[in-house]
């Protein structure tokens, strides 16, 4: 395995990009701003933002997007927010850059990278929540990622509450959960004393995460250390 890997994290608004060792360790760092106007724009961004960091130590890249991933075909089924579907980002990447490619969900890339390197680290099982410019989770159970099958196996995020009742409202940034925490918390901890069976809701802790807007990159990261094993 080499000591170094790049992880990318596309989101709504930036594609943040990383060249992390096996601690978690981001070495340098890119961001540059996510195009919408088409998916050749996307894909042409993304090579941009590896090229930028790429170098004779990095062994693998990484890839955690915001949609539903065939992990056996390795394509990105259909983004949110973004104008990137029916895309086998996996191989045109190897083809690319001639390195091992990993890929994931973006929120699962980040509960990978909380569970190695953040506020995850030794726990067997967690669920992770991010909240920018949408809505995703990620879980860990008996310490793998749980992705399914197929690599669909959870999809935290929008929650039909009311059917047919009012949309929820876009205008937030990358940064949302880790800003909101002190708003969003108290009043979360709060239902799920309320409303959460027992043992569970005297084991779980809820926690912020601790590598911030990074989580997503670093796990990245560790996505692509996993394809170059």
């Amino acid at each position: 395995m080499s000591a170094h890997a790049i992880g990318v994290d596309l989101g709504g608004t930036k594609i943040l990009a990383g060249v992390v060792t096996t601690d978690g360790e981001i070495l340098r760092r890119h961001e540059r701003a996510t195009p919408h106007d088409s998916q050749d724009s996307v894909v042409r961004e993304l090579q941009a933002a590896v090229q930028e960091l790429l170098e004779a130590d990095v062994g693998a890249v990484g890839f955690g997007v915001p949609s539903p991933i065939d992990q056996v075909l390795g394509v990105v089924v259909e983004c949110v927010n973004l104008p990137l579907r029916d895309f086998a980002l996996r191989e045109h990447m190897t083809t690319r850059f001639g390195l091992p490619v990993g890929l994931d969900n973006d929120a699962n890339a980040a509960a990978i990278g909380e569970w190695r390197a953040g506020a995850g680290r030794g726990a067997d099982d967690l669920v992770m929540l991010t909240l920018g410019t949408g809505l995703g989770g990620g879980v860990i159970a008996g310490s793998q990622p749980f992705r399914g099958s197929r690599g669909t196996g959870i999809e935290l995020g929008h929650v039909v509450i009311v059917h047919d009742g009012r949309r929820c409202q876009g205008v937030i940034g990358g940064g949302f959960g880790v800003a909101s925490w002190d708003y969003l918390i108290p009043a979360a901890e709060e239902v799920l004393q309320s409303e959460a069976l027992r043992p569970m809701r005297d084991q779980v802790r809820v926690v912020p995460a601790e590598l911030g807007t990074a989580a997503g990159l670093i796990g990245a990261a560790f996505v692509a250390f996993d394809a170059a094993a």
